[in-house]
């Protein structure tokens, strides 16, 4: 008797354990199953070819379900500093639905040692070492940055670019065509227009410099009349015909 528990007993445990060891597997094998029936199989681009962004070719053997998109987005972005936005949606069980909108270069800056191009917040978007034919607004600055010392996607963060990359903004979306801007000292932008130079100072406040820049352009616009230089930096605006 004693024997005969005992062996009981043993198969007992084994059973246990034969039980456990495919309950283990079973499980595992869902979660491959699962796994690869999620695996990434589409990435969906709207209006973009694949090759246009860095990145993507991690994402292939990546489960949807598990995907972390807040944490995808991060990636994409830092390898890719002509995206502006991006939004990533899922789409079960395996497609990832892909909408990009680009930063434009509206500036080049020139370097010590090449050029950059600027979006509109200052963030560099191609580095160039020879600029052949400018096809955006080249700015002259006063301090010579180093072309080596920034990396694209970084920032420009001197004040008086990013006051005219802003003002550059503005003109451009009143049809108005820059040639060049020039900051050669502190606080003063001089923007070189088609046979017409307008002054503004990165010390006040910038819509309240363009409002009065805009009402004399559109009164001189109405009237006819033409102007050589237009000078914002005072209380009252300067014409100078």
């Amino acid at each position: 008797m004693p024997l005969l528990l005992s062996l009981k007993k043993f198969f007992l445990k084994v059973l246990k354990i034969v039980i456990f060891c495919f309950i283990v597997g079973f499980f595992v094998f869902l979660i491959n199953f699962f796994y690869e029936y999620t695996k990434i199989k589409e990435l969906k681009i709207i209006n973009v070819e694949k090759e246009e962004i860095i990145g993507l070719e991690n994402l292939k053997n990546k489960s949807l379900v598990f995907l972390n998109l807040e944490e995808t987005k991060k990636i994409l972005l830092n390898k890719n500093p002509f995206i502006k936005e991006i939004d990533l949606e899922k789409k079960i069980p395996n497609i990832l639905i892909i909408k990009v909108i680009f930063d434009q270069p509206i500036a080049v800056l020139s370097s010590d040692n090449g050029y950059f191009y600027l979006s509109s917040e200052g963030k560099i978007l191609e580095k160039i070492k020879d600029l052949k034919k400018a096809y955006f607004p080249k700015i002259n600055f006063y301090q010579k940055l180093s072309f080596n010392s920034y990396s694209l996607g970084d920032k420009i963060e001197f004040k008086e670019i990013l006051f005219g990359l802003q003002i550059l903004k503005m003109l451009t979306d009143l049809k108005i065509k820059v040639n060049s801007l020039d900051i050669n000292s502190v606080n003063v932008l001089l923007f070189n227009l088609e046979n017409k130079k307008v002054y503004f100072s990165s010390e006040k406040e910038i819509g309240a410099q363009f409002y009065q820049f805009e009402k004399i352009y559109r009164q001189f616009k109405i009237e006819g009349r033409n102007y050589q230089e237009i000078d914002l930096r005072f209380d009252k605006p300067i014409v100078r015909f």
